[in-house]
């Protein structure tokens, strides 16, 4: 009941917000089948926000009661938060193929979360750990998906500025050493070998994904300043975003690392 009234409800305020009159003229003005697919992806940033709340809040509750726990059964609370997510999940993960505005990534990061999720609901494990990582992803999102929000109504300039740093420097000390810390716990656990290799490609996600962020984050600083220092480190990092054998190698290194 929780999965699939959760599931209705994210469902329901995408619907709301993709037949509202809030959403922005650079979305309304484009050509019909663009518009769609804009408008939802637009529509999508706001059931997105209400997760990341919802799921940060009641992970909050949970690390506050019991902890960092791998080997605890799931709580009422843990059960409540899994169960939660699922629902969003599967909602954006059909949103997203109807509409076809997730990127191959993104498609990859719901699939596991539509198998993770299950699995630690069925074996009754893994709840408390779950809640971690909602921790780690989860404050970072609602800074950028305000700043996706804000840029299509080319408002609040300020405003962007600062979420999308905030996103950057969070998300890159979350996911990159929050994950790290999650990772050597959970490889050296009893866990099962599913949870582990589930995780681990969602820390390589991650690491990917860190790697956009900081790109994003060096080119904001470059544009705003003149430091020599952070335009070299734009530039090699941006030297191996554009070149395919060095993007390679470094995709290669992360699946390693993970």
């Amino acid at each position: 009941p929780i999965i699939l009234t959760a599931t209705l409800a994210f469902a329901g305020l995408s619907a709301l917000i993709y037949h509202s009159k809030i959403v922005p003229k650079s979305i309304t003005s484009l050509p019909p089948q663009q518009r769609r697919s804009q408008t939802a992806l637009y529509a999508s940033n706001y059931p997105a926000i209400a997760h990341a709340i919802i799921g940060f809040a009641i992970s909050i509750a949970e690390a506050y009661r019991h902890g960092f726990d791998i080997h605890m059964p799931n709580s009422k609370v843990s059960t409540l938060n899994t169960a939660i997510g699922l629902g969003y999940f599967i909602q954006d993960t059909i949103n997203g193929a109807y509409h076809n505005y997730n990127e191959p990534m993104m498609h990859l990061h719901h699939f596991i979360g539509c198998t993770m999720l299950p699995y630690s609901l069925w074996s009754n494990r893994y709840g408390n750990t779950l809640c971690w990582i909602y921790i780690m992803s989860e404050i970072t999102n609602p800074f950028i998906l305000t700043r996706n929000v804000l840029q299509k109504h080319n408002t609040y300039n300020g405003i962007q500025m600062i979420c999308g740093f905030l996103f950057c420097v969070l998300f890159t000390c979350c996911r990159v050493f929050g994950g790290g810390i999650i990772a050597y716990t959970l490889y050296l656990s009893d866990a099962t070998l599913f949870t582990k290799f589930e995780f681990a490609l969602l820390w390589f996600l991650s690491l990917l994904w860190c790697f956009k962020a900081l790109n994003l984050l060096l080119k904001g600083l470059v544009g705003k300043s003149n430091n020599e220092t952070i335009a070299a480190c734009y530039g090699m990092l941006n030297g191996i975003r554009k070149r395919k054998n060095r993007m390679l190698a470094f995709t290669g290194t992360c699946a390693v690392l993970s």
